[in-house]
């Protein structure tokens, strides 16, 4: 498995994986993507990505997701691993993301990254448009 950065023929792959994911916030177009976007990928097919957008005092990890049959892999940890060493070349002190409730794998794997939980939030999302 290598991680990449993501280019714009991988966008198709990326959807699939937000929606077999359940990840999608309904009404979003997940066809456009800002920040730092990486993909994993295995035998030539797409199996997860990580997304997020780098600033300071932290950056903002916006989505991760891998394919179902791939979620037992090392894929999320490489992902998270990739991204944080662009994050350190950047700069970038420290990040943080909202995982679900429903998603206990990743709050697992999180929490033996080293994360920490803080309070009891929720992401909100705000359509603009």
């Amino acid at each position: 498995m290598i991680v990449r950065p993501a280019r714009q023929e991988d966008i198709p792959a990326i959807v699939e994986i937000v929606e077999r994911c359940g990840l999608g916030v309904d009404g979003l177009d997940y066809s456009k993507w800002t920040g730092v976007v990486l993909v994993a990928v295995r035998q030539n097919e797409i199996i997860g990505f990580v997304s997020a957008l780098a600033g300071a005092p932290y950056a903002v990890i916006t989505e991760i997701g891998v394919l179902p049959e791939h979620q037992k892999s090392r894929a999320c940890a490489k992902l998270l691993e990739s991204m944080e060493l662009i994050l350190r070349s950047l700069g970038v002190p420290a990040w943080a993301g909202y995982v679900g409730s429903k998603r206990e794998d990743v709050q697992d794997m999180i929490d033996r990254w080293g994360g920490r939980r803080e309070g009891d939030g929720r992401m909100y999302v705000r359509n603009l448009a």
